[in-house]
């Protein structure tokens, strides 16, 4: 099919959540759009019976197929998509088998999202029928309103079928049936801005003008005196009412005219102070060189930042960016946890003002939309947030941060599941843009690929620290930065103190650490990787367990809300006063949380003032910077946490942490739960000693000769990384082999263990016809998480030694649909 010499076809990523059909659909170019559209366009198409929005991913002149259905609107003007991010799109799409239409509607803001619906009109045939009482009622409903949606149909008449209804008049053409799209849900603020016309100024001269109207001289003088100036300012500068503006605009006197209006950006609302360069010590100066100089050639190098904690990377980063700023370029700032985005934003806003930009999920549509908006106008040279910030639309990147690139949250648990980290490398290259992965604790993969040569290795081995004449390092030149010693770490073996009779929560070392650090006046930080007060509630009678219903698990008890948490589905129930099995009282809270923990430390040291920071209280808008501002500002002595507290945080005050229980995660039944705790433990003493003060360091633990924690005690990742990779390297694991896990749910177990068998005997027998001799599958079994909300789920596990992702590729075409593909999976949990 062949219709012009120019582009009349286009490949569309229809945005709908289609699985893994959400490949391309080619559509027609009527003439009037094909002028208009290019690659990345919005645009809107009939898919089945519904209008949908798409994203244009590529203009062709042919067609194999014999008919095609026309786009049938462009829905902006400009692309929503770039040429890099569309590039972007096509690796995900092919190394994480993702869908093409699930990667686009991830670099689309939520905002822009048109919703589908079926709009019903009356039609041609509305009398002489034979009609129910459904029917009836549906039809006089539509006569009544003329142009009605269906949707708002189903919610005025709640009792009857509407659609088995709204179906029998349309074959009887009593109804009009057609789909539409919806406005966006957030649209960009428009502002109306107001001048002064020549004839104004001619006014102005004649006083006779206005003799009778005295607040419209007041108000076009006004105008004059500023020069075009915004509706609102002047209703807020002046008494007056908008009906003397249209007055005036009537008159002549003034032209009024529409224009996006200027919010104030997420970044600029927090009135951040300009900060200045720091000096930098010998090693931040060797390791900013050799970034700086990638930047300055347009090299898309990748780099790894290993610095300890407190090693000066953010001020590495910031003068890289600056680099990148100053050759007119723009900077994206990625960070693993919305949690960490106040304090980023801080630090670059301080040095960046005006020009930083915000994304992460807890803004609203319309905060997103605004940022997104500014960052396609070019108002924006840095971008920081999640991985969500990879998908800034901006123009021309010249770096990429990726701060505590070994964090887990940088892979993403639904469609697209793709890994910021890695999608950030393979950015940088399409866009020649530098990227730098930091961390004091890389991941065992990245330091392998740093030490074999594949990326670049920067070393920042000690803390600086400024003489104590010099101002806080802001004033460039002043500053003589040399190094201090990490903080201590003591570990505790908490099976001693059980044989000393100590049955509490706290070591005795860490209750003498508490009182010490409460008495000189500074701040403490208590970490325990979960949440809630008791983890199990058992009858002490007949051990009956409670558990949720829906996943079959212990539920948590919360005892600031006297409830059962289920922390997979969220299920709450009340705890029981009788065993419901025996109806016993003898009803026993076992186990601890961080809520538990807070309230033991407000028992144990009443006049101490205690934060919790985990995500029970952080669920509301702002809750992080609330937190983290009382914190700074030492209206609080004590901050207890989550995983929360270990990550990036900066306060000069705090000089003891508190590890409760270093087990928590190390017994996991996942290949990477040493590598976890030891990152968690290393980056979680890093908060001590952040500035002048003797800090310490205590890690409470049942298992403490296990190598994780003490390479954690002595800050000595080069013998975590050996014993690590000793381990790897015996049992196949990455960065030796790559995995993928194929997992699959059903609402009865029998379903999940057939399939899952299925899948299993076709794989073998693919494996042998693909000749793929360095790849096997592991399982099926159930999911650690074997249930969850009544669903069941099981795994297979498929290794291939080495790093050939062709085999693998090759190995999942034969995977059916219904199965969730999980590359480079981040744990087999």
């Amino acid at each position: 099919m062949d219709r012009s010499t120019g582009p009349a076809f286009a490949q569309v990523a229809v945005l709908a959540h289609l699985g893994r059909a959400g490949g391309l659909f080619t559509y027609g170019l009527p003439a009037e759009i094909a002028v208009r559209v290019t690659p990345g366009s919005l645009v809107a198409v009939p898919f089945a019976s519904r209008t949908l929005q798409g994203v244009v991913y590529g203009l062709e002149s042919t067609c194999a197929l014999p008919t095609v259905r026309d786009i049938t609107d462009i829905l902006d003007p400009e692309p929503v998509v770039t040429r890099h991010q569309l590039r972007l799109a096509e690796w995900i799409c092919g190394y994480y088998a993702a869908p093409i239409s699930d990667v686009l509607g991830a670099m689309v803001p939520p905002g822009i999202a048109r919703k589908s619906v079926f709009v019903l009109k009356p039609g041609p045939v509305i009398t002489g029928l034979r009609l129910n009482d459904a029917q009836r009622r549906v039809l006089a409903c539509v006569l009544k309103a003329g142009e009605i949606t269906l949707d708002d149909i189903k919610s005025s008449i709640r009792e009857v079928d509407v659609e088995r209804a709204v179906a029998s008049l349309a074959r009887r053409n009593a109804l009009s049936k057609s789909s539409e799209l919806n406005p966006p849900r957030v649209r960009i603020r428009r502002e109306r801005i107001v001048s002064v016309s020549s004839d104004g100024r001619v006014a102005l001269t004649d006083a006779s003008v206005f003799r009778r109207a005295p607040q419209q001289l007041n108000v076009l003088t006004h105008i004059a005196e500023r020069g075009p100036v915004t509706t609102s300012a002047i209703t807020h500068a002046l008494p007056t009412s908008k009906t003397v503006i249209t007055t005036l605009e009537r008159k002549g006197f003034v032209h009024i005219a529409e224009q996006d209006a200027n919010r104030v950006s997420v970044a600029d609302r927090r009135r951040v102070a300009p900060t200045e360069s720091q000096e930098l010590s010998p090693a931040q100066r060797t390791a900013l060189r050799a970034i700086t100089s990638s930047v300055f050639r347009a090299r898309p190098d990748v780099y790894l930042l290993h610095g300890v904690t407190g090693s000066g990377k953010t001020e590495v980063y910031l003068q890289a960016i600056a680099a990148a700023v100053g050759r007119g370029r723009q900077a994206i700032m990625m960070v693993p946890e919305i949690s960490l985005t106040p304090q980023a934003i801080e630090r670059v806003a301080g040095r960046f003002p005006r020009r930083v930009a915000v994304l992460h999920s807890k803004l609203s549509n319309a905060e997103r939309m605004d940022e997104w908006q500014r960052i396609r106008l070019g108002q924006v040279d840095v971008v920081v947030g999640p991985r969500s910030a990879l998908f800034a639309p901006l123009r021309n990147p010249g770096i990429i941060i990726v701060d505590e690139e070994h964090d887990p949250s940088y892979k993403q648990d639904a469609s697209p599941r793709y890994n910021g980290r890695d999608a950030a490398a393979v950015l940088g290259r399409l866009a020649c843009a530098t990227v730098v992965f930091g961390s004091a604790t890389p991941d065992v993969g990245t330091y392998h690929a740093a030490r074999t040569g594949r990326i670049r290795l920067l070393e920042l081995p000690d803390r600086p620290v400024w003489s104590v004449e010099s101002q806080p390092p802001f004033a460039h030149g002043h500053a003589s930065p040399t190094s201090r010693p990490m903080p201590p770490v003591e570990v505790i073996d908490m099976r001693q103190e059980l044989k000393l009779g100590n049955r509490g929560m706290f070591s005795n070392a860490l209750l003498d650490a508490l009182e010490s650090t409460l008495t000189n006046g500074h701040q403490s930080l208590l970490f325990l990787n979960r949440r809630g007060s008791a983890t199990v509630v058992l009858c002490r009678d007949c051990g009956f367990v409670v558990r949720c219903h829906s996943c079959d698990i212990p539920f948590t008890y919360h005892s600031a809300a006297s409830r059962l948490m289920c922390h997979r589905c969220d299920r709450r129930a009340s705890s029981p006063r009788l065993c419901p099995s025996c109806e016993s009282p003898r009803i026993r809270y076992l186990g601890i949380g961080t809520q538990r923990v807070e309230e033991e430390v407000r028992r144990l040291f009443p006049r101490a003032r205690v934060l919790r920071w985990d995500r029970d209280v952080t669920g509301g808008k702002g809750a992080h910077d609330r937190i983290l501002g009382t914190f700074a500002s030492h209206q609080a002595d004590i901050l207890v946490g989550t995983q929360m507290i270990a990550k990036g945080l900066d306060f000069p005050l705090v000089t003891l942490v508190g590890v409760i229980s270093a087990d928590t995660g190390l017994h996991m039944p996942d290949f990477r739960a040493p590598e976890r705790s030891f990152q968690l433990l290393t980056q979680v003493a890093g908060r001590a000693g952040r500035a002048h003060l003797p800090s310490r360091v205590v890690v409470q633990t049942y298992t403490p000769e296990h190598y994780a924690i003490r390479a954690a005690k002595d800050h000595d990742y080069a013998r975590f990384y050996r014993e690590e990779m000793s381990f790897r390297r015996s049992a196949w694991y990455p960065p030796f082999a790559r995995l993928i896990r194929l997992v699959y749910s059903s609402e009865t177990e029998d379903q999940c263990r057939q399939s899952a068998n299925n899948l299993r005997a076709i794989l073998t027998t693919a494996i042998g016809h693909e000749k793929l001799t360095d790849v096997e599958t592991i399982g099926p079994a159930p999911c650690f998480q074997a249930r969850i909300q009544n669903r069941y789920y099981w795994q297979i596990i498929t290794r291939c030694r080495g790093n050939d992702n062709a085999a693998l590729q090759r190995l999942l075409d034969y995977v059916p649909a219904g199965w969730t593909i999980d590359v480079d999976p981040v744990d087999l949990l």
